[in-house]
């Protein structure tokens, strides 16, 4: 009996088969852009039937674990969280060749409309660090930020990041390969199996409201498992998420898994801060303009460093003169995943003769 219930168990977690995308409309980009989309989650969840999200009773869940051993209690505050300003806290950092990027395909000018190239900001690892985090809040609404889920007060911390306008994301935290690197609690491995896997992920999800969207945190690992990332898109598509993909490795299929469960998706193109050198970072900023340029929109992720906000806080309010405008990053993934306009062909065209005077005329007539 024991067997029987795990078999129907693991039938109930089969990937979403992959099928043709559905088109996008213009008013769907209007509306994901004219605000936040707020998103409510149960608490628990019950057997459903396969391709749909499933997780155990909140009550079943194990105790959370982390990556490695707690942190010293010598760099903790006075709640047991990292402090501020312990310079402690870990970065997620890229693998080997992920910072070698092609190109992104240009968004065809139609679905630009009235846009000037549009350039999207995401801050990640939002919460931990409370004073910078509080500075970045203060950037532009139209910059994304995404927390952290098992940030102190993190409720409070995302109700405030709402109220000042900006979108927000999960930043859910994955395995990476580096094992001397923190992912957090409720890290995704590559070694869990289906049922824990969606424990974390329902963790992940109900630390919060009010998101868009999921990216990961580090994942340099599990962004090239397909069996894992199967559950964690088979998730986010019942709740009509977007999912990012920060592109911690340059063997990621993320964003390939996405697709295949009909989820708007996309990647960033520039990492800001990965070298954190003030003249590294400014290079930075100026591949994202030069990439906005090339392809109509560009995604780049930040971190809330001093180095970072300091940066942000003189270029932003420079992109408007340069002729860019600052945008959600959810509108940037709706465009880049819009169906792209037929265009006739010239021999097409060449057929298509204009009707003759008299014949039109007689046309009309009968």
């Amino acid at each position: 009996m024991k067997h029987g219930y795990l078999a129907v168990i693991l039938l109930a977690l089969g990937a979403v088969p992959a099928q043709a995308g559905n088109a996008v409309s213009a008013d769907t980009v209007e509306a994901r852009t004219a605000g936040i989309r707020h998103v409510t989650i149960p608490k628990a969840y019950n057997l459903v039937p396969k391709g749909q999200f499933f997780g155990p009773p909140m009550s079943l869940m194990p105790p959370q674990i982390t990556w490695l051993t707690p942190e010293p209690e010598d760099v903790k505050d006075q709640t047991g969280i990292l402090s501020s300003d312990s310079g402690d806290y870990q970065y997620e950092s890229l693998a080997p060749g992920a910072e070698m990027m092609t190109l992104p395909e240009p968004i065809p000018p139609a679905h630009l409309e009235n846009h000037k190239p549009v350039i999207a900001i995401v801050i990640d690892d939002m919460g931990l660090d409370r004073k910078h985090s509080a500075r970045a809040v203060k950037l532009p609404p139209a910059v994304t930020l995404s927390y952290l889920p098992y940030s102190p007060q993190i409720k409070e911390q995302t109700d405030a990041a709402k109220t000042d306008g900006h979108e927000l994301l999960v930043h859910m935290p994955m395995q990476p390969d580096r094992k001397t690197a923190d992912p957090g609690e409720n890290y995704l491995g590559t070694d869990m199996s289906p049922l824990e896997l969606h424990e974390r992920i329902a963790r992940n999800l109900t630390a919060f409201t009010g998101y868009v969207g999921v990216n990961n945190h580090m994942g340099s690992k599990f962004t090239r498992d397909r069996d894992g990332l199967n559950i964690v898109m088979a998730a986010l598509k019942e709740k009509k998420l977007i999912f990012l993909d920060s592109r911690t490795s340059p063997k990621t299929v993320a964003e390939d898994i996405a697709r295949a469960h009909h989820i708007e998706t996309s990647h960033r193109d520039v990492f800001i801060d990965d070298d954190e050198k003030p003249e590294e970072v400014e290079k930075s900023l100026l591949r994202i303009e030069s990439i906005a340029r090339h392809a109509g929109a560009a995604i780049a992720i930040g971190h809330p460093k001093e180095v970072t906000l300091s940066a942000l806080e003189k270029w932003l309010p420079t992109l408007k003169e340069k002729g860019f405008d600052l945008v959600p990053v959810d509108m940037v993934i709706t465009l880049r995943n819009a169906p792209k306009p037929a265009v006739a062909s010239a021999s097409i065209k060449a057929a298509a003769k204009p009707i003759p005077e008299k014949a039109a005329k007689k046309a009309k007539r009968e």
